[in-house]
């Protein structure tokens, strides 16, 4: 994995006009969890530039659900393992549903003072409803959508975060030194201290270094038409009207009521009530192409 990590990242260098980072995402299985974590973030080379090394790591964590505190969930003792990361650290899957709807409290944890010097946000799974139940939307095979309780109340606990303090926190995530690869990281009997790299096979070599034939390039194009043509139902059944795209300014983004905000990070310490809106204002955050909706989640994460 420290091989495939290595050789992405330099094909990336090479390729690339961008920076794109390279990450793992993990299940949250303890202690394994945390030999994964320091397996990827290790260097082998002495120096943070080792390219075996993720530029983030991510977990898969239900380890919340309807009821539990940040004790009950262990996302203290979470917020306690990645105190001292060397890599930014976030949850790339979250949202139990062992009880629905769900009510998405852990939102104020996740974004709380006891998580956010150590992991820096996450996703909710997911978009669209399945035979899981997992879903904020209810997407219908005729191009219509229909949002869930669990989209109301999701959005409801967005809508309590104040995003100046968010944005004026100073994270500690990602800002020490990264370990050296030794057997020592490693605390699970079951879990491999061979932290030596394989060279890659000669044709992938050649890919890396020369790059594919003739690949699909994405590009950014222009909108022309902003208005949504499906139907977009509230979770009450209620068609919702008027729903389009709205481009903002570079420095500008969308926050879920809705409201635009300034990227600019604040270094306010107060902790005033967040501003709501309509549910038509926080439909901005859907845009629809060709009948299948996008929704942009709160994925930002806080790597300040």
């Amino acid at each position: 994995m420290k091989a495939v990590t290595r050789d992405l990242k330099n094909y990336i260098s090479k390729h690339s006009t961008r920076q794109i980072g390279v990450g793992y995402s993990a299940a949250d299985v303890r202690p394994i969890l945390l030999d994964t974590w320091n397996y990827f973030q290790c260097t082998t080379t002495g120096n943070s530039n080792d390219t075996s090394r993720v530029d983030l790591f991510a977990l898969n964590s239900y380890s919340w659900c309807n009821g539990d505190n940040i004790q009950t969930s262990t996302y203290d003792v979470l917020a306690s393992d990645f105190a001292h990361t060397s890599v930014p650290a976030f949850f790339s899957e979250y949202g139990c549903n062992r009880v629905s709807p769900r009510t998405f409290d852990e939102v104020q944890a996740i974004y709380g003072p006891v998580m956010t010097p150590s992991l820096s946000g996450g996703v909710v799974y997911e978009y669209s409803q399945g035979v899981n139940n997992y879903g904020l939307v209810v997407l219908n095979s005729n191009g219509s959508a229909q949002l869930r309780p669990d989209f109301d109340n999701l959005q409801s606990q967005y809508n309590k975060l104040n995003f100046t303090v968010l944005e004026g926190t100073k994270s500690t995530n990602g800002s020490v030194a990264p370990p050296v690869c030794t057997a020592n990281l490693i605390t699970n009997a079951g879990f491999s201290t061979n932290f030596t790299i394989p060279q890659p096979p000669p044709g992938a070599q050649i890919v890396i270094d020369n790059g594919l034939t003739n690949p699909n390039r994405g590009k950014l194009v222009a909108l022309t038409n902003l208005q949504v043509s499906q139907t977009v139902q509230q979770s009450s059944g209620a068609v919702i009207s008027g729903l389009a795209i709205k481009p903002l300014p570079d420095d500008e983004s969308n926050s879920p009521s809705g409201v635009n905000d300034s990227s600019t990070p604040s270094t306010t310490t107060s902790a005033a009530p967040s501003a709501t809106t309509t549910k038509n204002a926080a439909m901005r955050m859907i845009a629809m192409n060709a009948g299948a909706p996008f929704f942009m989640l709160l994925a930002t994460f806080w790597c300040l």
